[in-house]
C-alpha cells in the first residue's frame, strides 16, 4: 500500500459513520502533525476542535469568506516556514538578510534599525514601522510597541509592561493592545506546532 502525505485536511465535524473531531484524535495519537481544518455547521462545537490544535475553523455559513481567509493564512504560515529574507538597500549596497535571524526592528525616527541574532551592529532601514508592518504581514512579526516589531521566535515571554526575549532582554509592551498581542503571539505560536496549555 502507497502512503499518502497531506499537508492540509479538511473534516466535517459530523460525518458518516464518525465524528470529525474523533478522526483528529487518532491522528494525532498516531503523531500525525498535518494540518486539519475544520468545515461545520455546528459552530457551537469549535471549541470541542481545540483538543486537535486545528490549523482553523471553516463555517458553512460564511464558508468561501472562510476557506479564502484559511487559504491565505496557510500559504503565509507555509512562506514563513520556508523562511525568506529581506533586501536592505543603502549607500554601501545591498544586504540580503535571513527573515529567522531578524529578532525585532526598532524605531529610531524615519529609520528603524534590525536587530539581527548575534550580532551586536544594527542595520538601518529607511521605511516606516507601519510599512515594514505591512510587508512583513504573515511572517510572524508582531508590533508589541509602537516602535518594535518582533520576530515572534524570539519571545520567551509577554509580562504586564514588557517583552521578554530568548536572550533575556526586555522590549516595552504596548498595555492598551496587550490582549491582541497575547491572542496573536498564541496564535503564530499554535500555527507553529506548539502545544498550548
Amino acid at each position: 500500500m502507497k502512503l499518502r502525505v497531506f499537508d492540509l485536511i479538511f473534516l466535517d465535524i459530523e460525518m458518516p459513520g464518525t465524528d470529525g473531531i474523533a478522526f483528529g484524535e487518532r491522528l494525532r495519537t498516531c503523531g500525525d502533525r498535518t494540518e486539519i481544518v475544520f468545515v461545520s455547521a455546528r459552530e457551537d462545537r469549535v471549541f470541542d476542535t481545540f483538543k486537535v490544535h486545528p490549523f482553523d475553523f471553516v463555517r458553512k455559513s460564511n464558508f468561501l469568506g472562510d476557506l479564502t481567509k484559511v487559504i491565505d493564512n496557510y500559504l503565509a504560515v507555509l512562506s514563513g516556514r520556508k523562511g525568506g529574507t529581506i533586501t536592505v538597500q543603502s549607500k554601501s549596497g545591498i544586504m540580503n538578510i535571513p527573515l529567522s535571524s531578524v529578532t525585532y526592528f526598532e524605531g529610531c525616527g524615519k529609520t528603524q534599525l534590525i536587530h539581527i541574532e548575534g550580532k551586536k551592529d544594527t542595520v538601518p532601514v529607511y521605511r516606516s514601522m507601519e510599512l515594514l508592518e505591512d510587508e512583513l504581514s504573515g511572517k510572524g512579526f508582531i508590533r508589541v510597541h509602537k516602535g518594535m516589531l518582533v520576530n515572534y521566535k524570539y519571545i520567551s515571554r509577554i509580562l504586564v509592561n514588557d517583552v521578554e526575549l530568548t536572550d533575556g532582554s526586555l522590549l516595552p509592551l504596548s498595555r492598551r493592545k496587550s490582549a491582541a498581542i497575547k491572542a496573536a503571539y498564541l496564535e503564530l505560536l499554535r500555527n507553529g506546532g506548539s502545544v498550548i496549555i
